[in-house]
């Protein structure tokens, strides 16, 4: 069964080498059929060159390097490019949560369309807990259920559900990964969680509310509320 890979990068130059190194070796010891897609989202730090001379070494990492627009865009041209493959594995570049979780996903493939790894709980500010908490309470009272980490960047997909739903996520959306959890939960498709842990080997940044992240999640929050009713419109 084939899997892409699909990383959105920006500015990850302490990590990107060596979650790929890694992530490499696991799926090869693995035996999984594979390629990486790779999204520079106009990183400014050396993160570009470190990949391209990644990509020019193995034939199976495909380098989309695009302007900055922003980790959803750079997810949505990912999840678009990996069209090709029965299973879609996603995983941010910071390497801040551990690969040890994938084999579990990947051993439970075949029953589920969804298979998140929610995130193991580190130290972050009450803002952040807030936005964590509305989060899963708008997705209950929206689509009828939830997920403790609705939009954990650790997650294999089932490539045809992936298609379904990106047909009825908005080009411009903050952040997909809540839709697509969304989309399954609304739909009543199956659902697999565990957990990742912390990546102990790499210095961890600190928690922090930006305005940035916070404009975003005011946007996810509307994006949810549309995609809800948008979709109940079109079903009928």
């Amino acid at each position: 069964m084939s899997l892409a890979v699909v990383i959105p990068v920006y500015n990850e130059e302490k990590s990107i080498a060596v979650l790929i190194a890694d992530l490499t070796q696991l799926l090869e010891t693995m035996n999984v059929q594979f390629n990486l897609i790779i999204i520079n989202d106009g990183s400014v730090d050396k993160s570009l060159a470190i990949l391209n001379e990644l990509a020019a070494s193995d034939s199976r990492i495909l380098l989309l390097n695009e302007r900055n627009a922003g980790h959803g865009i750079s997810l949505l041209k990912g999840y678009r490019a990996a069209s090709e493959a029965e299973m879609v594995f996603q995983i941010d570049s910071d390497y801040q949560y551990s690969l040890d979780a994938f084999k579990d996903l990947w051993n439970e493939r075949s029953n589920y369309d969804l298979l998140i790894a929610e995130r193991e709980q580190k130290e972050s500010s009450v803002s952040r807990d807030i936005i964590s908490f509305m989060s899963r309470l708008q997705t209950k009272l929206l689509f009828g259920g939830g997920l403790r980490d609705i939009n954990s960047p650790f997650r294999l997909m089932n490539a045809r559900m992936l298609k379904k739903a990106l047909n009825e996520i908005p080009a411009n959306t903050f952040a997909p990964n809540m839709l697509i959890s969304a989309y399954c939960i609304k739909n009543r498709l199956p659902i697999y969680t565990s957990v990742c842990h912390l990546n102990r080997d790499l210095i961890l940044r600190k928690s922090r509310l930006s305005r940035q992240l916070f404009f975003g999640s005011v946007r996810t929050f509307s994006d949810m509320f549309k995609f809800r009713f948008n979709s109940s419109h079109n079903e009928k």
